[in-house]
């Protein structure tokens, strides 16, 4: 699998996927449109998670570290 080498800006993107919805919704169509608010705002947020919590109440420890996630993903996309 290859990733993009470019990317269209999400300030575009938003008022479009509004566009689409509604003309998905106008015309009767099934099913889930091509592009949703949602997706593109899931796409275009910047979302930090911890696991601070679950490490302390749970005892929770990552099977790897982010470097060999990081990795493994890396060869997984080669």
């Amino acid at each position: 699998m290859t990733l993009p080498t470019r990317s269209v800006p999400g300030w575009l993107m938003r008022p479009l996927s509004v566009l689409v919805e509604g003309t998905w919704t106008l015309l009767g169509l099934q099913g889930t449109p091509p592009l949703t608010r949602f997706a593109i705002f899931m796409m275009s947020a910047t979302i930090t998670l911890s696991d601070a919590r679950a490490r302390e109440e749970l005892g929770y420890r990552p099977e790897l570290t982010t470097e060999q996630g990081l990795a493994a993903l890396g060869s997984e996309l080669a």
